[in-house]
């Protein structure tokens, strides 16, 4: 149990530097394809400077697939698909006159702290101890395994989490 925790944190402690360390690499502006590139000749620098950027990569998981939008599209609906991002990227910054710095919470409410109250246990359907119905199990359902040995190990299905549970005997 010692090692698995162990070896989890620093799992996760190699996650953080990994990303600590992408987050202050400065980012390379890709180069355009050819073919696009050619097509592209008469728009702005700032637009294609833009589309090259790390802001491009909002709209797209790579630059290739954005490219690959624009494969069947003329100058100028690259160029209006351009100036659309651009302006989305600049409604979704923060503007002092527009946006809240903070938002506040609607304390008048009787729902306030919902999320903190728990399911008092009187709610609770009364039921009898002991398994499901006996049967066959039904079409789809989970069927448990017969019992192995006497002192080794018996997988036990459990049908209300779908997860494989191994016990000793």
């Amino acid at each position: 149990m010692r090692t698995q925790l162990t070896s989890g944190l620093c799992f996760c402690l190699l996650l953080a530097i990994a990303a600590h360390a992408a987050a202050t690499e400065e980012f390379e502006p890709v180069d355009l394809p050819p073919e696009l590139a050619q097509r592209l000749e008469g728009i702005p620098e700032e637009k294609l400077d833009f589309l090259r950027g790390e802001d491009a990569l909002n709209f797209a998981e790579r630059h290739d697939i954005l490219f690959a939008r624009f494969r069947n599209k003329s100058a100028a609906e690259i160029e209006g698909y351009i100036d659309a991002m651009m302006r989305v990227r600049e409604l979704m910054k923060f503007d002092p006159d527009r946006d809240l710095a903070s938002i506040p919470l609607n304390t008048e409410s009787d729902d306030f702290n919902w999320f903190r109250t728990r399911r008092p246990p009187e709610f609770d359907t009364p039921r009898e101890p002991g398994g499901a119905a006996a049967g066959p199990p039904a079409r789809g359902s989970p069927r448990l395994p017969r019992p192995l040995q006497p002192g080794g190990h018996q997988a036990v299905l459990t049908a209300w989490s779908g997860r494989c549970h191994r016990r000793c005997r």
